[in-house]
């Protein structure tokens, strides 16, 4: 139980191999490195994650944005429509005012 507390409380491979003696490194050498390749994998895919979390954001954002935008100038078309239609149906409005 010793152990497993001390391992989950590493945040690295490197936390974790520098508890290791020099005959315990030198046993597990290519494991060691295998792991240490790995982890900067990991760190390289959690950083692209992060990367395109943010593109989307703020792809979201924009899109949303527009979104906005097209439903006020919707909301102007279809007021400019009726004022229209109600002028046409009204023969005592001009058309010009």
């Amino acid at each position: 139980m010793d152990l497993e507390k001390k391992v989950t409380n590493m945040k690295s491979i490197s936390d974790y191999i520098d508890t290791l003696t020099e005959e315990e490194k030198e046993k597990h050498k290519d494991l060691i490195d295998e792991c240490l390749e790995r982890e900067q994998e990991l760190i390289i895919i959690s950083n692209n994650r992060k990367e395109s979390i943010n593109r989307l954001e703020n792809s979201l954002s924009f899109f949303v944005s527009c979104m906005n935008n097209l439903e006020d100038n919707s909301k102007k078309i279809i007021e400019n429509i009726s004022n229209i239609y109600l002028k046409v149906i009204n023969p005592k409005n001009n058309l010009l005012n």
